[in-house]
């Protein structure tokens, strides 16, 4: 019983590390940043019609939040190596 579950373990590990050793491919990352920055770009023409001045304050803090998400999950490109 416990060999049954060692042997479960060791498969995910061994998954794990296909995972952490695949690069994300560099057309996928542009491609990333190059829609979140069309998205930025236009998210005020949406939010200041429906919000005002408010839409500052909404867009600023929306473009901080997806940015930093973006940069936390891009920066570390092997996430599992110590």
């Amino acid at each position: 019983m416990l060999e049954s579950y060692v042997c479960a373990m060791t498969d995910s590990a061994g998954g794990c590390e296909r995972i952490a050793s695949t690069p994300i491919p560099y057309a996928y990352a542009v491609h990333i940043k190059q829609m979140l920055a069309l998205y930025l770009a236009t998210l005020p023409f949406v939010l200041v019609p429906k919000m005002g001045l408010v839409a500052v304050f909404a867009v600023a803090s929306i473009t901080f939040g997806l940015v930093g998400i973006e940069e936390a999950g891009g920066g570390d490109r092997e996430p599992l190596r110590g």
